[in-house]
């Protein structure tokens, strides 16, 4: 995809992936009530295209599970234990306490 500007000012993004951008700064930066009055849809287009994105990150929701470990017990025999306080996405030990997985980031939120 090319730029909406008259010249090739831009460099191609992907339309696909999503993008995110801090709105109240594209908003105080670009605009300005001064500015309202010659915006058109091929100048807002240009400024979204090139407005830099947001550092976002999406965010992971897990909850406190029993998560099956299989090991060895004392004589060998493979046998399945459950490690309580696991999080559900990473089955990580936790314990308990957290709002957060150390271990990937999750926030444990949901029931």
């Amino acid at each position: 995809m090319m730029c909406y500007h008259l010249f090739d000012c831009c460099p191609p993004i992907d339309i696909n992936e999503p993008r995110y951008i801090d709105v109240n700064r594209l908003l105080r930066e670009e605009f300005r009530p001064e500015k309202m009055d010659t915006v058109d849809i091929g100048t807002l287009r240009g400024t979204l295209v090139v407005f830099p994105s947001a550092d976002v990150q999406e965010v992971k929701h897990g909850k406190f599970i029993s998560a099956p470990i299989v090991r060895p017990n004392w004589r060998g025999v493979m046998q399945i234990y459950f490690q309580p306080n696991s999080c559900s996405c990473c089955h990580a030990a936790l314990s308990g306490e957290e709002n957060y997985c150390p271990n990937c980031g999750a926030k444990m939120d949901l029931k």
